[in-house]
């Protein structure tokens, strides 16, 4: 499981690159033996974002592609790229809250930017998956 790094009291990224990377090389290990653990390793992927309220501590929880598009039609936000997470993610008001969204790595596809963590997971699932994901 590559995912749910953050939960809704503790605001950030869903599935930062850095942790995804530091778990398989925990897992599988160096060398000749790593390279065969690997291959029995299957990475679950996320397909969904996280809507967090940064305002008092009030939680969060996580949305769905209808939810984050609905978002971006009623608020306008600007989609920002963070590096080091290598996830998208914006910033809204909403009842004076402010609110942050964290969105699922499929979108980078999307917006044409950078795809580097989309490209990870795709490499990593092509190695370890016994199902050739293309």
């Amino acid at each position: 499981m590559t995912y749910d790094y953050s939960s809704p009291y503790n605001p950030g990224p869903n599935s930062p690159l850095k942790w995804i990377r530091s778990t398989l090389h925990l897992l599988a290990g160096a060398g000749s033996k790593g390279r065969r653990l690997a291959e029995k390793i299957f990475v679950g992927i996320n397909f969904y974002g996280n809507d967090f309220v940064l305002s008092k501590g009030l939680g969060g929880g996580p949305i769905i592609s209808h939810e984050y598009l609905s978002l971006l039609e009623q608020h306008k936000p600007v989609i920002q790229w963070e590096e080091d997470s290598a996830e998208h993610f914006f910033l809204y008001s909403d009842n004076q809250q402010v609110q942050q969204v964290h969105v699922y790595f499929a979108l980078s596809e999307f917006f044409n930017t950078n795809h580097q963590q989309m490209q990870f997971k795709h490499e990593v699932n092509k190695i370890s998956s016994p199902i050739n994901i293309n």
